[in-house]
């Protein structure tokens, strides 16, 4: 398990980092900490997914919550069985 000092984050891969001047980075290196630390886990996966969404309206940009989690859940399902975000088989 990757801790959080050993971890960085690229941010909002393939996304805004920020969308009508709020900062998404902080919702999307949750994201991509969850998704590093439970590599093959399929519900803890889909768990962070939801989260992003949840952490994107919390943040005031309630109209990417859907849209980002619907995203990450489709396109991010094919790269997690495939080889993990970080380039390594999860």
């Amino acid at each position: 398990m990757t801790s959080p000092l050993e971890f960085t984050s690229d941010g909002c891969t393939g996304f805004f980092d920020t969308w009508r001047g709020v900062d998404l980075q902080p919702c999307c290196t949750a994201h991509d900490l969850a998704w590093r630390q439970s590599p093959g886990d399929w519900s803890l996966w889909f768990g962070s997914n939801v989260d992003l969404g949840v952490c994107f309206y919390q943040a005031g940009v309630w109209e990417l919550a859907v849209p980002a989690c619907l995203a990450v859940t489709t396109i991010g399902a094919v790269l997690f069985a495939l080889k993990g975000k970080d380039g390594n088989r999860g």
